[in-house]
């Protein structure tokens, strides 16, 4: 299992909020096949011509003290204060990563607040963006970059 991203919102979600998100989620053809319960889901993907099993992305919301501290720190030193951490996870094919990435960011459209990943460094993601604006270092996952992006900044990597 890989966790390629996690988002910290500063909007608390309990499951009734969460039950609510994925409604909101599911309108997108991007989000794939939704089976969830309670504060967890699970985002099945596949063509049936390709894919002979199906490709799944599980996304769990947490408590934001349970994210890396170092980009807790980098978010506080900005002034935000994250209430909740919904983490995106894969069972690590490239296939999975890039469908994770896309749901990355249809929650981070419902949700606002900053994704935190090492599935991009902070050079990669100036690099596609073509500047540094939303973007924060962030030393997570030991010797990893990675980096923290703002969701207004996540449109232009994921669009």
């Amino acid at each position: 299992m890989e966790v390629v991203a996690t988002l910290l919102t500063d909007m608390p979600l309990d499951a009734r909020a969460f039950r609510g998100l994925l409604v909101d989620v599911s309108r997108s053809s991007l989000a794939g096949a939704i089976a969830h319960d309670g504060l967890e889901a699970t985002h099945s993907f596949g063509e049936a011509e390709r894919d002979s099993d199906a490709r799944d992305v599980q996304v769990r919301c947490r408590p934001a003290n349970t994210a890396q501290r170092a980009a807790l720190t980098e978010l506080r030193k900005q002034g935000f204060e994250p209430a909740t951490a919904v983490v995106f996870i894969t069972s690590g094919d490239a296939d999975s990563r890039e469908d994770a990435w896309f749901l990355v960011g249809l929650y981070a459209e419902e949700l606002r607040g900053w994704v935190v990943t090492s599935y991009l460094d902070f050079d990669e993601a100036a690099e596609r963006m073509g500047n540094d604006e939303g973007l924060l270092h962030a030393p997570v996952g030991g010797k990893h970059k990675g980096v923290l992006i703002a969701a207004s900044a996540l449109r232009l990597l994921t669009g």
